[in-house]
């Protein structure tokens, strides 16, 4: 796994122990995740940027819902901070934290789709 920063790759470890290193089924979730986690986060980004609290909880929960059979994560906490925010009726600082969930997103999708690509073949 290189070129995958230490926390990614910690990551990466426990999602590969949560799914049995069942390559298969890795690349599965991973095809899940590249499709309904970037439209989930687009959503919560438009929450975001209405101002619609309701939205956000729904969207980031929904996401976050996604995101916990994988990983406890990065993405998976920044899913759980704005869906609480929504919840709290209180968007104060949100516009930071979606955009970096696109971010955590991004490098965990991406670190996955190396590692299925790289090490899944052996």
């Amino acid at each position: 796994m290189e070129n995958v920063a230490e926390s990614t790759r910690s990551e990466i470890q426990a999602i590969l122990a949560n799914v049995g290193h069942d390559w298969g089924f890795l690349a599965e979730l991973v095809e899940m995740l590249e499709v309904d986690s970037f439209e989930l986060a687009a959503k919560v980004q438009k929450a975001v940027d209405e101002e619609n609290p309701e939205e956000l909880m729904e969207e980031a929960h929904a996401l976050k819902s996604i995101l916990s059979h994988v990983t406890q994560g990065p993405s998976f906490q920044l899913a759980a901070a704005l869906e609480s925010a929504g919840r709290n009726r209180d968007l104060t600082g949100t516009r930071e934290p979606a955009q970096q969930l696109d971010a955590a997103l991004q490098e965990l999708i991406s670190a996955l789709q190396h590692v299925v690509a790289t090490e899944g073949e052996r």
